[in-house]
């Protein structure tokens, strides 16, 4: 149906911090892994950036052990904290481009690897 979207992505700038701001992405089954999610992405991060946003937070569950792996593993992904069973993430905004370890993670998710934390409370 072609009134139907695609996906959607948005930030949510912190009440608490203004330069920052957490992200989410969905996409619709048919259209995952066919880099929609990269090109939403990397539309929100420059818009992110005009807003003065200059760290993307995100949720994951601390027993999603592949995506904590990952985001270790890229390094430009950090802990802010924890609370429960959800580990709070940021990721600074480079110059140009979006953050290594987003990309790293919407590849992730499209492959079904890792989910976010929403996501995965939902379907428990």
């Amino acid at each position: 149906r072609s009134a139907d979207g695609v996906g959607v992505a948005r930030f949510v700038r912190s009440q608490e911090d203004h330069a920052a701001a957490e992200v989410a992405v969905a996409v619709s089954d048919e259209w995952q892994r066919r880099g929609v999610a990269t090109r939403l992405l990397s539309e929100l991060t420059v818009r992110a950036r005009e807003e003065g946003i200059r760290r993307f937070t995100a949720s994951v569950l601390a027993e999603n052990q592949a995506a904590l792996e990952m985001m270790r593993k890229l390094g430009d992904a950090r802990v802010l904290g924890a609370e429960g069973s959800v580990i709070e993430l940021v990721m600074d905004l480079p110059h140009e481009g979006m953050p290594a370890a987003l990309s790293a993670a919407v590849r992730a998710a499209a492959r079904g690897d890792i989910a976010h934390a929403a996501a995965q409370r939902q379907s428990s």
